[in-house]
């Protein structure tokens, strides 16, 4: 009875260690992470191997689908062959009794191999591995199989209670729980790896794309500064009619090309959602008639009939972006004229309390039903016209910009009678909306008298065009095509302003400008280039810079900009108040109004003394300048 006793106590106690080891092997599956996961399957099962004194555990995977199982892990103990490499792509079809039990959740439980008949495919498979005993556990989901946890005994035979079956089965379905789960956390980690490497490449073929688009941009900017430049000038040199017509033809069509580069670099600023819209006064007659101007020869040479007709009810002014308007109406009036052979073109427009309306209709081709989906899809171009120019981007552009500026743009068509686009936008009351000067005003009545200015910019009628200009409206001229020669300058002479390139031969403009405006006196910076991006306006104000004006660009543009920075103009007070009071000592009335003329608006602090000066009150001025100079008093 004692001997009963004692042999109870014991499977019991085997009992309580058997799940107590399950127990602490499953609790680590779950803190097990992803990168730690086969070294802690490999570990689980080196410690069932010893508790059970198995030779070799290991874990196979069931693919119905192809028919194959595989050795996915495996414990050998000291001494026992490993089969891992051997056994992989094993055939189904080969262990049929084996795969069915299993299918069936039940364990297959081997206690002597070489009971089995000798014609047994298992004895066959298992004999030249030395197993003698044998327990292949399958892992189960529910009613379907993935897999088994296998223990061979090969140094001598080994049998399994059913109690440690059951507890192996339970380990088993546990494993195939934890398995999955990493599978799982693996997929979702390579997919994460995949769209780490996806975003890596879009952003590289993204940086890409934009320095193509900023170096093509500046490339063909640049040469086209010059020819707007120099027709600007030309303009201004007392031509004759025909000649004068010529040149503004010249600026048109420049402007047109100009057009069509903006159109790439908009659909860039579109697709990334960068897109800002700048409400201004509209003139509705000036630009109805610049448009009018600006294809009537195209529509002569055509021998197309071109109407302009406006309600009496249309204000004269909205308010808007006048830039993105403009696009619009030259993209649909292009199109039409390009589209139509013969017949006439109608540019009407009308307005209601709330709405604006432009409605361009052509007597042209007209678009077929299925096409008419296509058309305000970016690259898009009709496949059957023989006029395959522009960039395929200008209805796309305009689709956008009429949603961005609050209206809309509708087309409608039918093949041999013509199409009508409807271009609307919002009209609001008493709306504020800057206004700004008409590049069609004469720049050539604007002055910056006694201003310097240093020019830096490397390609010679680049700086033509910009000496001429500046010289014609008052400014002294300093020139130079090297960053470091204008970064000497302005360490030995004064300047009011400085107009800065930012592809220099020796360094770039960027860093010129952060180096200027180290210094305590520096200028204005105006950066001027054919680097037209948002992120290289960033660049600039990053660096200190005033402003930034993208070639080619207007002469009044230039005027405008620097007339604003004008009054940011940092003066030597120190030297200037120095020269006013020795002027004042010496009784030179020319160098004093002089003097007074170039500093009075860029030093209003100093109002009370030029005041004191306009009255001729030298004395009050005497005593002001002395106070300013020795800092005894806030002027």
């Amino acid at each position: 009875m004692r001997h009963v006793i004692t042999a109870l106590e014991n499977e019991l106690r085997k009992q309580e260690e058997l799940h107590h080891l399950v127990s602490l092997l499953l609790n680590r599956f779950l803190t097990t992470s992803l990168d730690d996961f086969s070294e802690r399957v490999n570990h689980s099962l080196e410690e069932l191997g010893r508790y059970f004194q198995a030779d070799r555990v290991y874990v196979f995977d069931y693919d119905f689908e192809k028919k194959l199982c595989h050795n996915t892990f495996e414990w050998c103990a000291p001494g026992v062959s490993s089969e891992l490499d051997n056994l992989q792509n094993v055939p189904l079809d080969a262990l049929p009794e084996w795969v069915n039990t299993h299918m069936k959740g039940e364990s297959m439980y081997i206690p002597q191999v070489e009971a089995l008949p000798v014609e047994s495919g298992i004895r066959q498979i298992l004999e030249p591995q030395q197993v003698q005993s044998l327990l292949a556990v399958p892992m189960m989901s529910g009613n379907y199989c993935h897999g088994f946890v296998g223990f061979d005994s090969v140094m001598q035979e080994r049998t399994y209670s059913k109690h440690e079956q059951n507890v192996l089965k339970d380990f088993s379905n546990a494993l195939l729980g934890a398995v999955e789960r990493h599978r799982v956390e693996a997929q979702r980690e390579m997919i994460h790896q995949q769209l780490i490497v996806a975003k890596q490449e879009a952003e590289r073929a993204n940086i890409a794309k934009s320095e193509f688009l900023s170096n093509m941009s500046h490339e063909i900017r640049t040469p086209l500064n010059v020819i707007l430049g120099f027709s600007h000038l030309l303009k201004q040199e007392g031509l004759d009619q025909k000649n004068k017509r010529r040149v503004e033809d010249i600026l048109q069509n420049g402007e047109h090309l100009l057009m069509l580069i903006n159109e790439i670099l908009d659909m860039s600023k579109i697709e990334s959602g960068y897109v800002q819209i700048v409400k201004q006064t509209i003139s509705l007659p000036v630009m109805i008639e610049d448009l009018y101007r600006m294809f009537e020869m195209m529509a002569y040479q055509k021998g197309i009939e071109l109407l302009v007709e406006v309600d009496q009810c249309v204000p004269n002014q909205i308010g808007s972006d006048p830039t993105k308007v403009k696009q619009i109406l030259i993209n649909l009036i292009h199109n039409a004229l390009k589209f139509t052979d013969r017949g006439r073109i109608r540019i009407k427009v009308s307005a209601s309390a709330s709405q604006l309306c432009f409605i361009i209709t052509d007597t042209g081709r007209g678009i077929e039903g299925q096409e008419l989906e296509l058309l305000f899809e970016p690259f898009y171009q009709k496949k059957y016209t023989d006029q395959q120019q522009g960039t395929g981007l200008g209805l796309p552009i305009s689709k956008q910009y009429a949603t961005l500026l609050g209206g809309d743009l509708q087309v409608e068509s039918s093949v041999g009678h013509g199409s009508r686009f409807t271009f609307t936008l919002p009209l609001e009351q008493n709306e504020r909306v800057e206004t700004v000067n008409s590049e069609s005003e004469t720049w050539t009545d604007v002055r910056f008298s006694n201003m310097h200015v240093l020019v830096v910019e490397d390609t010679p009628a680049q700086q033509d065009i910009l000496q001429e200009l500046l010289e014609a409206v008052g400014c002294k001229v300093s020139l130079t095509s090297l960053g470091n020669v204008a970064l000497e300058k302005v360490r030995t002479e004064r300047y009011d302003m400085i107009l800065l390139d930012v592809r220099l031969p020796d360094l770039d403009g960027i860093e010129v400008a952060t180096r200027l405006k180290s210094h305590a006196n520096c200028p204005p910076i105006i950066i001027i280039s054919a680097n037209a991006f948002d992120e290289d306006r960033q660049k600039a104000f990053a660096s200190g810079a005033s402003a930034f004006i993208s070639k080619p660009f207007h002469p009044n543009l230039l005027f405008e900009v620097m007339h604003r920075h004008r009054n940011t103009i940092i003066v030597d007070s120190q030297a200037m108040l120095s020269d006013v009071y020795t002027a004042i000592q010496e009784g030179d009335v020319e160098t004093i109004e002089h003097l007074v003329s170039d500093y009075r608006m860029e030093t209003p602090h100093l109002q009370p003394i030029w005041e004191a000066i306009d009255q001729f009150d030298y004395e009050l001025a005497n005593r002001l300048l002395h106070q300013a100079l020795r800092g005894e008093a806030d002027v």
